[in-house]
């Protein structure tokens, strides 16, 4: 069904590639931190999903056993993002990741296919995700590297500076 599409990827390993590569690379620009465990589970929640769906906070809660405020407290007193941007970064590693594979096609029908598989409303809607967390448009992103140092180096960036596409 998927190859019928023309899906960057057939096989599980190459997903499974891509995600752990972005998260390695996120978890190396965070740097060392008491949680970065927790980190990494709600990156990995963010990029597989929860029993076929888009992971949500509350699932990150549960999973973690802990309420919104002890896992927000902790996440912040260790000067990491919090759990809804930890998990659009990893909804979107896999995502730009995949894009970035695909040969021969448009961008715009290359996301539309794509956010069918990722659970995206439309190619627009992975274009305007990344923009809001990178700063720019999937297109500029060169690799899973640059998409992992745009999402860090914006959460960092002054309010003021946000969205400018560093």
């Amino acid at each position: 069904m998927w190859t019928e599409r023309g899906l960057a990827f057939s096989k599980v390993h190459e997903a499974r590639f891509i995600i752990d590569e972005g998260v390695e690379a996120i978890l190396n620009l965070l740097g060392p931190s008491p949680v970065e465990f927790e980190v990494e589970r709600i990156l990995r929640m963010g990029a597989c999903g929860t029993k076929g769906r888009r992971t949500s906070a509350e699932d990150v809660y549960r999973r973690l056993s802990m309420q919104k405020h002890e896992i927000g407290n902790v996440l912040r007193e260790n000067g990491m993002p919090g759990v809804a941007k930890l998990l659009a970064w990893g909804h979107l590693i896999p995502v730009i990741g995949s894009l970035k594979l695909r040969k021969g096609e448009s961008p715009s029908a290359s996301m539309d296919k794509l956010s069918l598989h990722w659970g995206f409303d439309s190619g627009g809607g992975i274009s305007q995700r990344c923009k809001h967390h990178t700063g720019v448009y999937p297109t500029a992103i060169t690799g899973l590297q640059d998409l992992t140092n745009r999402f860090v180096a914006e959460w960092q960036a002054p309010p003021n500076l946000k969205g400018r596409g560093r």
